[in-house]
C-alpha cells in the first residue's frame, strides 16, 4: 500500500462506528430495494378468487423476499 493510501484510508479519524454506520445504511438501501420488487395484484373486480389467484402468481416474489431479506439481515 501507497503511503497515500495509507493516509486516506487509515486515517486517525477514522472509527468502527463510522464503518457500521455505513454498513448498516447500505442494508438498509437493499431491504428497501427489495420491498420495491413486490406488486400489489392489479384486479379489475374485487373478486375474492381473482385475489387468491394473483397473489398465488406473486408467491416466488414472495419467498424470494424472504430468502434474501434474512439472507442480508444476518
Amino acid at each position: 500500500m501507497s503511503s497515500i493510501s495509507k493516509i486516506l484510508l487509515l486515517n486517525q479519524n477514522s472509527s468502527p462506528d463510522r464503518l457500521c454506520a455505513l454498513t448498516d445504511g447500505v442494508y438498509a438501501i437493499v431491504l428497501t430495494l427489495l420491498v420495491l420488487d413486490l406488486k400489489i395484484p392489479n384486479t379489475p373486480g374485487l373478486s375474492e378468487a381473482k385475489i387468491i389467484d394473483d397473489l398465488v402468481t406473486q408467491l416466488p416474489n414472495f419467498f424470494s423476499y424472504f430468502i434474501s431479506f434474512f439472507v442480508v439481515a444476518t
